[in-house]
């Protein structure tokens, strides 16, 4: 296989193992604090009510990064919840003033590689772009 190919694969790879170690024993399922890394296996298992609910509370954790409210974004995104996501991308600009598609596009490479499908990131970004945030 080309390497493209090898990439994605193993990025795949990576989001199946996470996904299952997250919704094993999600962090925020047993009050622990959020993981630096993100863990969107809810939202792209499409189960919104639950990512929505998880990714709120990983924002109330004291050591909290930009990582659930980018991900609650893409979650309200998906949803056509433009209105509320507002108050999120507000949350974000706290710990990332500015931020764009553009810088939420180079959060899923480990320098020119993708730690996840090539199709997950793009549709990430047009839930992230629905829901108000710029490029």
């Amino acid at each position: 296989p080309d390497m493209e190919s090898r990439q994605t694969a193993k990025g795949e790879r990576f989001f199946e193992v996470s996904s299952l170690l997250n919704k094993r024993k999600s962090v925020h399922q047993t009050g622990g604090t959020p993981t630096p890394t993100p863990t969107p296996a809810h939202y792209q298992a499409g189960e919104f009510q639950q990512a929505e609910s998880d990714e709120r509370k990983a924002m109330r954790q004291p050591n909290a990064t930009h990582w659930p409210a980018l991900i609650l974004l893409a979650v309200l995104g998906r949803q056509g919840k433009a209105e509320e996501a507002k108050a999120v991308i507000a949350e974000l600009y706290r710990f990332r003033p500015g931020f764009t598609c553009a810088d939420a596009e180079r959060e899923w490479y480990f320098g020119d590689h993708p730690f996840i499908s090539l199709r997950f990131i793009e549709l990430f970004l047009d839930d992230i772009r629905r829901a108000g945030l710029g490029d």
